[in-house]
């Protein structure tokens, strides 16, 4: 999961326009990368709250650092909001 958050917060990077990106956006983000990464994982079975905070803590300073102050557009964060994949979220949210 680690390679795909980082390729998604980097892909925010490229935005060129918007604003520049809050900690709660790049939070929520993160989170909703892990949300969909561990549901894949689990094959439909319910996430594990544990496990997603887990996560998103290995990755927040990652998150912070990568994310923060890059431009992102309202129509990304919609993207992401509403993205059945991480995937989708690298392809389609931040391309």
């Amino acid at each position: 999961m680690r390679p795909l958050l980082r390729t998604a917060l980097v892909a925010a990077l490229a935005v060129g326009c918007g604003k520049p990106a809050t900690k709660e956006q790049c939070e929520e983000i993160a989170e909703r990368i892990v949300r969909l990464e561990l549901a894949k994982e689990s094959g439909g079975l319910p996430v594990d709250e544990r496990r997603v905070l887990e996560e998103r803590a290995k990755h927040a300073e990652r998150a912070e650092r990568d994310c923060v102050g890059k431009r992102v557009t309202p129509e990304a964060m919609q993207c992401v909001r509403g993205a059945k994949t991480s995937e989708e979220i690298v392809e389609q949210c931040f391309r």
